[in-house]
């Protein structure tokens, strides 16, 4: 029912040749989310005596020149995921703002998400690829996973206004910011310890909720991949008596 009452407002204003596009967006974004899944596995399985405390994304993506314990394979896997995740976000939040025009704060707000949602791909994709001076890689990888997590914060909120998307796309999201907002915590908290359990608490941390997060934007793609799928149909079926008469 939610996804119904969703799908006929969200939706209604847009041509059959561009929900085709937009199914087509959601569909592939779900099987790329799941790829990145699945490669990140394989690059961690692959990574020589891999320890989820002592070894963490930015060590599995770094070429062997700079850390002699990484491996190719994973380094080629990882890299090709991390490709993979932040361009397919970028495209998602660019697409996110066409639904939320009605109301000029959810507009507004949308607009805003977008933006970090778009500027966090290349953040994002530099801690990956630049690993010279350490204070120069340091603000990436703090603004990189910022802007992101903000994305998501202002896409919330839009839920919530909205009111139009069922409780699971809502309350993913929210979760989701909640568990950015505690891991933010967690790293100043490890931070001001120091020493080994500051790096473990770090990139266990950031593990878990990096899987997390592409989990939840399996969930949100799912969500409106349903929705288009919602709107389409009664539109084919109107076509479709509109040929037998």
């Amino acid at each position: 029912m939610e996804l119904e009452q969703a799908a006929e407002t969200m939706f209604r204003d847009m041509n059959k040749k561009r929900l085709n596009l937009l199914e087509y967006f959601f569909e592939s974004f779900i099987v790329l989310m799941l790829l990145v899944i699945l490669l990140v596995s394989f690059a961690l399985a692959f990574y020589p005596d891999f320890s989820i405390l002592n070894d963490g994304f930015c060590e599995v993506g770094v070429v062997r020149e700079v850390i002699e314990k990484s491996d190719l394979i994973s380094f080629i896997l990882l890299q090709t995921a991390i490709w993979i995740l932040f361009i397919s976000l970028l495209l998602f939040f660019s697409l996110l703002v066409l639904f939320f025009k009605e109301r000029k704060i959810t507009k507004y707000l949308s607009w805003v998400g977008t933006f970090f949602g778009v500027a966090q791909c290349p953040l994002n994709i530099i801690i990956f690829v630049y690993h010279g001076a350490y204070e120069f890689h340091m603000i990436f990888v703090i603004m990189g996973p910022l802007f992101l997590n903000l994305a998501v914060m202002f896409y919330t909120a839009v839920f919530f206004i909205d009111k139009r998307l069922p409780k699971i796309s809502k309350y993913s999201f929210l979760i989701l910011s909640i568990i950015a907002i505690a891991f933010s915590i967690l790293v100043g908290i490890a931070a001001s310890i120091g020493g080994t359990f500051n790096a473990q608490a770090q990139r266990l941390g950031n593990t878990l909720f990096n899987f997390l997060s592409v989990i939840t934007y399996i969930l949100q793609g799912t969500i409106f991949f349903l929705l288009v799928k919602r709107v389409k149909k009664p539109q084919t079926e109107n076509h479709s008596k509109s040929l037998s008469v």
